[in-house]
């Protein structure tokens, strides 16, 4: 008996050393609705990786912008999706090239449509170069510069209008594919009560008349506004984070930092627990949602959250390091 107990007790503990080390390797099973063709896209290290979450082969680069601006300091950043034939990121490119001074460096900020399925750059709406640092007049008449960027951004189902949150000048623009591009400026935003962290734009309804925008108010704490084109009224909807409109329009999920919460009407028809801090990048379809999970600023892994059983997937791109924006395509 004493022998055996050695041995079963042996084998227990090979056991849960075999999960353990399983465990920190990121390996998990991988979500049961997962097809041949089911393709997941992100960023890591200023490239944009296609990663075939149903073979788990080896990521593939399919668009890195070091090969054209050698010597200047890119960043590409929030893959986001538009549709089922076209993704979006953003690329800005500060010019160190150029060999000039600092408070004359300039920049040059793109939009870049991707085709998910050839892997090819469709179309580009380019701005500048421009100079990096604008000078701006103070309440009190004194002057000052201020780095003008565009973050986070989110574009219309149709792939024609572009919303970002401009840094810097503290508004949101809309940026537009067709023609000339012209770019609207939709809202100014009151800086001092957005401190912590200035609404960014998530999601546009399906019709392309409002805007979801997420932000860190000193007033409200974290907040989800819904922003009307056509008014430019925006009010506070929730006092959460993200807010992404499901694709008939009837629903928006958002995050509450410890679950992905769904409402339909202002009733709340879905609530699935998920640890981190939560990003709701996008819908997969009626009934599941494509979400990445932040610890310390840095993703820690990508999941699915499946409305109809409640479970939450995850899929962990072979990466060491973060990641900025995911999108999953079935093809």
């Amino acid at each position: 008996a004493g022998v055996w107990e050695v041995v079963m007790t042996s084998s227990c503990r090979a056991v849960m050393v075999a999960l353990l080390v399983w465990a920190a390797l990121g390996c998990h099973h991988q979500p049961p609705f997962l097809k041949s063709g089911d393709v997941l896209y992100y960023i890591y290290s200023n490239k944009v990786y296609k990663y075939d979450v149903s073979q788990q082969n080896k990521p593939v680069v399919i668009y890195d912008p070091e090969q054209e601006f050698k010597g200047d300091v890119i960043r590409l950043a929030d893959l986001c999706k538009i549709n089922e034939s076209e993704m979006l990121t953003s690329l800005d490119v500060t010019l160190w090239s150029e060999g000039k001074p600092f408070e004359n460096i300039r920049h040059e900020y793109r939009l870049i449509k991707i085709n998910p399925r050839s892997g090819i750059v469709t179309e580009i709406y380019t701005s500048g170069p421009v100079s990096l640092l604008k000078q701006f007049r103070n309440e009190d008449g004194s002057t000052q510069n201020r780095a003008v960027e565009y973050s986070r951004h989110a574009a219309s189902a149709d792939g024609q209008k572009v919303a970002a949150y401009v840094s810097g000048e503290y508004k949101i623009s809309v940026r537009r594919f067709q023609g000339t591009n012209p770019q609207e400026d939709l809202y100014d935003f009151d800086v001092d009560d957005f401190v912590l962290c200035p609404p960014f734009p998530c999601s546009f309804s399906p019709d392309g008349k409002t805007l979801t925008l997420s932000g860190i108010s000193q007033t409200y704490g974290s907040c989800i506004f819904l922003l009307n084109l056509d008014s430019k009224q925006m009010v506070l909807w929730r006092r959460a984070l993200e807010g992404v409109f499901s694709p008939d329009g009837t629903r928006i999920a958002y995050s509450t930092e410890t679950a992905i919460v769904v409402e339909e009407r202002d009733t709340i028809i879905h609530n699935i627990h998920a640890p981190q801090l939560l990003r709701i990048d996008h819908w997969i379809d009626d009934t599941k949602i494509v979400f990445t999970a932040v610890k310390y600023l840095e993703v820690c892994y990508v999941g699915i959250a499946d409305l109809d059983s409640g479970a939450v997937f995850r899929i962990d791109p072979p990466v060491k390091g973060s990641i900025d924006g995911a999108c999953l395509f079935r093809f």
